[in-house]
Parts: structure tokens; sequence; C-alpha cells
């Protein structure tokens, strides 16, 4: 009886660990996905405007006046960062698993007695 408790309570304690690793991964996955969304709404919302707002800048800038011309410069280059901006925040949001899942799955693997999970990242591979 104390052998099969002593297995019992390894076994449970081994599926508890189990159960706050993926109740961590689903935790991350989450924040990730909507970190996603936004990044995707702010890009479709804003993207399509900044280049539409850059060619009317161009345009203007071909039918304005030396005097104006300066200060429309400066609102084509202003559009141009700003959209230069949204896309790499878009890009960073697309961009890794980051150190948090990772340690997520080490700690998930560490667990699992058979078979032997061997876990590299992406960036570590031939």
């Amino acid at each position: 009886i104390m052998a099969r408790e002593v297995v019992t309570r390894t076994e449970l304690g081994a599926a508890n660990a189990e159960l706050r690793a993926l109740q961590e991964i689903l935790a991350e996955s989450s924040r990730m996905a909507e970190r996603l969304r936004i990044a995707h709404e702010l890009h479709d919302a804003l993207g399509h405007r900044l280049t539409a707002l850059t060619l009317n800048l161009e345009v203007a800038l071909h039918c304005t006046n030396e005097v104006d011309k300066p200060r429309l410069e400066l609102c084509q280059f202003l559009a141009r960062q700003l959209l230069s901006d949204v896309r790499d925040i878009v890009a960073q949001s697309n961009a890794g698993d980051g150190p948090a899942m990772t340690q997520t799955l080490h700690d998930l693997v560490s667990v699992v007695p058979r078979p032997q999970v061997s876990l590299r990242s992406r960036r570590s591979l031939p």
C-alpha cells in the first residue's frame, strides 16, 4: 500500500507540474494572440491610410509653389516615418515566442519521463 501511495504521489506531482506548465503556455499564448490581433488591427487601420496620405502629399508637392514646398516635404517625411513605425510594430509582434514561453516549455518537458524530449530554439538549428 505504501509503495502504491508513493507511486501515486509521484504521478500526481508530475501531473500537477504538467498542468501548471500547460496553464502558463495557455496564458502566454492568449497574451501573444491579443498583442498580435491589436498590431494587425493597427496596421490595417493606419497602414493603408498613411500610404494614401503619403501619395497625396507627393501629388501636392508637384502642384505647389516653392514657398509651401518645405512644409509639404516635412509632412510627407513624418507620414513615411509613422508608416515605418507601424510596420516595425507589426514585425515585432510577429517575431519569436519570447523567454517566458521557452522556459514554460522546458518546465513542461522536464516532468515527462518518456519519451525523452529535447528542445532547441529555431535560432540554434543548423
